[in-house]
């Protein structure tokens, strides 16, 4: 088990650096996979990602960056990561402001252009 200094610097810093530090402490690929799963986990419910989600509703003026519906005429928004290359430390431009509808395609969008190369 890794100590808490650790796991403290871990979760303290964007998954780039992590990534670096565990790699030249010679963990394995599985291992890494673990910490940035835990990563994940931890930084969505983090105050840092807070933040960024209130960023994002602010720059898109709490509308569907897709379709333009408002949360204000009920529709319910989920901050949407175009990529997670930068977790921990993203740009405006690595995220979306989405509907549940478009946000929806977007995943199967991405999954199926994974699956086709």
């Amino acid at each position: 088990m890794p100590s808490t200094d650790l796991v403290d610097l871990v979760y303290s810093r964007p998954w780039s650096f992590t990534l670096l530090m565990l790699t030249d402490l010679g963990l394995s690929a599985e291992r890494i996979d673990l910490y940035r799963r835990s990563y994940k986990r931890n930084y969505l419910r983090s105050q840092r990602y807070s933040d960024l989600c209130t960023r994002v509703m602010v720059k898109a003026k709490y509308s569907c960056e897709v379709c333009k519906v408002k949360q204000s005429d009920g529709y319910t928004m989920s901050v949407d990561h175009k990529t997670w290359d930068r977790m921990g430390s993203e740009d405006l431009q690595d995220v979306q402001l989405l509907c549940y509808k478009c946000q929806g395609q977007a995943h199967y969008d991405r999954r199926i252009k994974d699956e086709t190369g």
